[in-house]
């Protein structure tokens, strides 16, 4: 019987020891989905809504939610790579 996986995507060990985050584990068998909540038991991540599945990146879909729910600069950040000016600026604003 043939069934689809979900799998996201996934931090390096880096990432997931310096931010307190369970790293994904995949294993063919299961979904591999981020963990709701860190280490430490504080929220990471709510699934809200399943947007269907696709035999194609939707990236026009994606990048206009990224767009409507994050602003302009989260989505130059996203696809630049570069996340300081972004990350310095939501951090003193959230203080």
């Amino acid at each position: 019987m043939e069934r689809y996986l979900q799998p996201t995507t996934a931090f390096d060990l880096r990432m997931c020891r310096e931010n307190g985050f369970i790293p994904v584990e995949f294993d063919g068998k299961h979904h591999g989905m981020l963990h709701s909540h860190t280490q430490k038991g504080k929220l990471h991540i709510d699934y809200l809504e399943q947007h269907g599945s696709y035999d194609f990146v939707p990236i026009y879909d994606i990048i206009k939610s990224v767009k409507k729910l994050y602003g302009t600069q989260f989505l130059e950040c996203w696809t630049t790579g570069t996340w300081d000016y972004y990350l310095q600026n939501n951090l003193e604003e959230n203080l």
